[in-house]
């Protein structure tokens, strides 16, 4: 069994633990674009499961620039998301996406797993 495959299998199992009542349901709406007035669409919202903590932590948004988010979302699967994208959180929040990364990726560039910090 390769590294790639071990990984998989932890999330896999993590998945089966934590969805015993600890992974969240939120629900993500694709960015879709822009209507006749310049106002933002988005296509249907898809529930998906996924850890929320809400904490403050310093990041890097995709500008570089260092801002501090307040709630990070980890879906345990790769899932692709666009900073323009809207994800209501549990609590009915919807705020801004402050950053996208995909974490350890395997040889052929595809990531294990996406977190999205708000």
């Amino acid at each position: 069994m390769g590294w790639q495959d071990v990984i998989r299998s932890a999330l896999a199992t993590a998945q089966a633990v934590l969805d015993d009542g600890l992974l969240a349901t939120v629900v993500h709406y694709p960015y879709a674009g822009q209507n006749a007035y310049g106002e933002t669409t988005w296509g249907d919202g898809v529930s998906r499961k996924a850890v929320v903590v809400d904490h403050d932590e310093l990041i890097r948004d995709a500008q570089a620039r260092e801002i501090v988010a307040h709630t990070r979302l980890t879906f345990l699967t790769a899932v692709t998301v666009d900073p323009r994208d809207k994800i209501t959180l549990p609590d009915g929040r919807t705020t801004p996406i402050l950053r996208v990364d995909h974490g350890v990726r395997d040889t052929a560039g595809a990531g294990f797993l996406t977190e999205v910090w708000f």
